[in-house]
């Protein structure tokens, strides 16, 4: 999944952290590892979810 920012705005790592944690909730994702990962700039946030999880 790819969430980008707003025009003007950035993504840091704290932010992307949370967004994926929102996603996930506190449990995480099957004890499978999730790594987060942003574009340059901050200009969006990479986060492997769901079945068909890519690695990133």
């Amino acid at each position: 999944m790819r969430i980008h920012a707003r025009p003007g705005r950035r993504i840091d790592e704290v932010e992307a952290q949370w967004i994926a944690w929102t996603l996930l909730g506190p449990g995480g994702s099957y004890r499978v590892p999730v790594h987060v990962r942003r574009g340059p700039e901050g200009r969006y946030a990479e986060i492997p979810y769901g079945s068909g999880k890519s690695p990133a």
